[in-house]
């Protein structure tokens, strides 16, 4: 008998971790448990260099923060967010040759103002409405880590 119970609690300590993992599987609770690690808004679908309007001289190869200003923004507010994020430029250290820093006053095609991340290839990957430079710096930070482009 002992033998048995043995080989039943060894066989339930195994199984136990498996039969755990499949019922949150299938009852759908492990989408739930998932979150999000960016702090941008991610641009879904995808907008390619040509249906924003870029530039593929000043777009492509290298990561970039494209501050696109409010209609009411001047020339001082202007300024003073493009400071901020060349302060998320600097503050990438090592990385900061991967990251350009850039302003597009003009952007009829753009979904929206703020600031944009556009990767090495030309698309908009992130969107922050408000200048946020920790939560830009966060995600920059993520995905050049985790990027062999740019």
């Amino acid at each position: 008998m002992r033998k048995n119970s043995t080989l039943w609690l060894l066989l339930g300590t195994a199984l136990l971790p498996v039969a755990a993992a499949a019922g949150l599987y299938f009852s759908g609770l492990a989408g739930e448990l998932r979150h999000q690690s960016n702090r941008g808004e991610l641009v879904l679908p995808v907008k390619t260099l040509a249906e924003w309007g870029g530039n593929k001289a000043d777009h492509t190869g290298k990561w970039t923060l494209l501050l696109t200003p409010a209609p009411g923004c001047d020339a001082s507010c202007q300024t003073e967010q493009l400071e901020s994020l060349r302060a998320v430029h600097n503050a990438l250290g090592r990385n900061a040759g991967r990251v350009r820093v850039a302003l597009k006053a003009t952007a009829p095609a753009m979904p929206g103002t703020g600031v944009w991340l556009v990767d090495p290839l030309g698309n908009l990957v992130l969107h922050y409405p408000q200048a946020a430079p920790r939560d830009t710096l966060h995600d920059l930070r993520r995905l050049l880590r985790l990027s062999g482009i740019g």
